[in-house]
């Protein structure tokens, strides 16, 4: 890539205390509106924090105010979402005009090789289940596999929750255990995504003639494994908050556009192998702290 993180010259690079002051944002409006996550992260922690020491209603209060909030933005979202055709279609246009062929069978390539690559995770994770615990291979995919369809179909985690609950369930996990795990997995464990959103931007590099190094493609799997804790629970989620990485490194932005008009067949395969993956944790969990029935 032209521009690369790893390029930057260590004089150039600001003094600790400097960093370490930054991490506490004197405007978290500003924090937000420049994707300075970090400090807006560490800010939201001690603000959730401070609420802990306040009265019940006034704590309820706040919290009602921003889950209406993240609601409207979900909304909002969902708007842009639908709007996002006509958009992608005229980017995309003048792509494929102008290489023609050659286009569309490397989206073609693209899909058959993520979509493989989570496959193969899925398979991986069944055959760690069947190592690890006394559960088989027949009998977890028996129990997961309406949570995966699911999954697959709606390409939400959040749809495949009372599902992947009933899963866990028949899998002897108690109650108590999945009621913690799952929901806390579903909102910040992302399994796949690194897989799928790293070979997406090799596939946007590659289409627009730009070379990554390993250490690049390292960066991207861990920072998109970093982002993935604050990921929305829609479809192509993932890829809505790639905007920073791809500019940190070099790669066109409009690139994410072509990625999500071919998403819909990877994210159904990213959906089953996240949500196969959370089964997996909590029974994995479940299992070697004795809370399995």
């Amino acid at each position: 890539a032209t521009t690369s993180a790893a390029t930057v010259s260590p004089d150039s690079l600001p003094p600790f205390s400097d960093w370490l002051i930054g991490l506490i944002p004197s405007n978290p409006i500003a924090a937000a509106s420049n994707g300075d996550i970090l400090p807006l992260l560490i800010f939201t922690a001690l603000l959730a924090s401070a609420l802990l020491q306040t009265e019940a209603a006034q704590r309820d209060s706040v919290t009602s105010f921003f889950s209406g909030i993240r609601e409207a933005m979900l909304v909002l979202i969902g708007w842009i979402m639908k709007l996002a055709p006509i958009g992608i279609f005229s980017i995309v246009y003048p792509l494929a005009a102008t290489l023609g062929l050659d286009a569309i069978t490397a989206l073609g390539s693209f899909i058959l090789i993520a979509s493989g690559l989570i496959s193969a995770t899925i398979i991986a994770l069944i055959a760690l289940v069947a190592a690890l615990t006394p559960v088989s291979v027949m009998q977890f995919i028996r129990a997961v596999a309406p949570a995966q369809i699911i999954g697959f179909s709606t390409r939400s985690s959040l749809a495949a929750l009372p599902a992947t609950f009933t899963a866990a369930k028949s899998l002897g996990v108690k109650d108590s255990v999945s009621g913690v795990v799952l929901p806390v997995a579903v909102t910040l464990f992302k399994f796949a995504s690194p897989i799928a959103r790293t070979s997406g931007s090799y596939f946007i590099a590659a289409l627009y003639g730009i070379d990554l190094s390993t250490t690049e493609l390292l960066t991207i799997a861990a920072a998109i494994g970093l982002f993935s804790f604050y990921t929305p629970g829609i479809p192509s989620g993932g890829l809505l908050i790639m905007a920073p990485v791809y500019e940190s490194l070099g790669l066109p932005v409009e690139g994410i556009a072509i990625l999500i008009a071919i998403d819909l067949i990877v994210d159904m395969f990213l959906t089953a192998a996240n949500v196969t993956a959370n089964t997996a944790t909590t029974l994995l969990l479940s299992h070697y702290t004795s809370s399995t029935d």
